[in-house]
């Protein structure tokens, strides 16, 4: 808390005005200390133009950093689409077959197709001839049996 100046403070005044009245001594004191603290040393500039390069240093290797691994992520993402552009065919195949067996019959059903579709038993043995066939030669003949 600043206290006023007692050699410029008046009689019959505030504690308020007094301080005003104080302001002078004050703002050349805190002046005089602003022009010692304003001037650095050489050292002191060396240092934070050091810090300043270093910190300049810094952050232009993370920017090479983040473009390195923006770059690889690109690269990544063109990888995994070609990828994917070339599995696409095989999915699809994969999908044709798997609604071709939803689609196939069951063995129930096919063994009831073919039991609608066989024969009957009155032609069994057509195609094959168990009789025997005599030839005779006094017979008869077609034009398809004469000897030429």
């Amino acid at each position: 808390m600043l206290t006023p100046d007692i050699s410029t403070s008046k009689v019959g005044q505030s504690a308020d005005e007094n301080l005003v009245a104080g302001t002078g001594r004050r703002d050349h004191l805190e002046s005089t200390v602003k022009k010692h603290k304003a001037v650095p040393t050489k050292a002191e500039v060396e240092t934070k133009e050091l810090l300043m390069r270093e910190e300049q240093e810094r952050l232009a290797s993370l920017r090479t950093h983040q473009q390195e691994l923006e770059r690889e992520a690109r690269t990544d993402d063109r990888q995994r689409m070609a990828e994917e552009r070339a599995e696409k065919p095989a999915y699809e195949a994969i999908n044709q077959a798997a609604d071709a067996k939803k689609a196939a019959l069951t063995l129930d059903e096919l063994s009831k197709m073919a039991a609608q579709n066989q024969f009957a038993e009155r032609f069994n043995g057509m195609i094959e001839n168990q009789g025997k066939f005599v030839f005779d030669s006094s017979s008869f003949r077609r034009p398809s049996q004469t000897v030429t």
